[in-house]
């Protein structure tokens, strides 16, 4: 690792700075992602929900009255709600429920990501997880092999 001119090796690192990453450290392959989330008003059909529903798009439980659509993925900078990306969330989610949906607002943010998946992790992708368990609402990852 390269920290300003001078350079580390370590054997595991964990960087938590999301889209900032990028400012620390010079990390090949990184780019940052801009996500945007749609916030519509409730539907009788999913008003029920405990976890999230989830195809091409999700949609959360309902919080005062309000679920979380999305969620859009983009190489924009700008933190402007777009509607074109609130289209896309919903047209995402008719493959899950295909009703009208008011949207009331949204929400954008920006993240680290990685051109390609984290295959060389799958070896080891169960234990990546399985110790989150304990954490209320996070759900640990199994192996499907």
């Amino acid at each position: 690792m390269k920290i300003g001119d001078k350079e580390y090796e370590y054997k595991n690192v964990c960087v938590c700075a999301g889209s900032e990453t990028g400012k620390i450290l010079d990390i090949n392959g990184m780019s940052i992602k801009r996500g945007q989330v749609t916030h519509i008003e409730s539907l009788d059909s999913v008003s029920k929900i405990k976890l999230p529903i989830c195809a091409k798009g999700y949609i959360s439980p309902r919080i005062n009255n309000i679920h979380l659509v999305g969620s859009s993925y983009s190489d924009i900078r700008s933190t402007d709600l777009s509607e074109e990306e609130h289209l896309y969330n919903l047209n995402n989610l008719k493959l899950i429920i295909d009703e009208n949906m008011n949207i009331v607002s949204g929400q954008t943010g920006h993240r680290g990501s990685f051109q390609r998946p984290y295959a060389h992790y799958r070896k080891e992708r169960w234990h990546l997880f399985k110790y989150l368990s304990w954490l209320k609402g996070i759900c640990h990852c199994t192996d499907q092999r």
